[in-house]
């Protein structure tokens, strides 16, 4: 059974542009709030979209903190891992 969110929220098996208006934004104004796009992203049924962000995001992570354990490890690298 359908309900008026899930028809509010997909437009014929495309995403809906309210989703894609409020993905943008969130993305703009709120990067560091993962959470949050998370629970965006499978409310419009947009998990692939979802995969593309995480990799992003992960690529900022790992770019910031380097790939030693030691960086990783340090306070600085802590910190990092904390924020996101």
């Amino acid at each position: 059974k359908r309900t008026w969110q899930d028809a509010a929220c997909k437009t014929y098996g495309q995403h809906s542009p309210l989703a894609v208006a409020l993905i943008r934004y969130l993305q703009a104004h709120f990067p560091l709030d993962l959470e949050v796009q998370v629970q965006v992203h499978c409310c419009f049924g947009m998990e692939a979209e979802l995969a593309e962000l995480l990799e992003t995001k992960a690529g900022e992570i790992a770019e910031r903190l380097g790939r030693k354990w030691t960086d990783i490890c340090s306070e600085d690298g802590e910190e990092q891992l904390i924020l996101c």
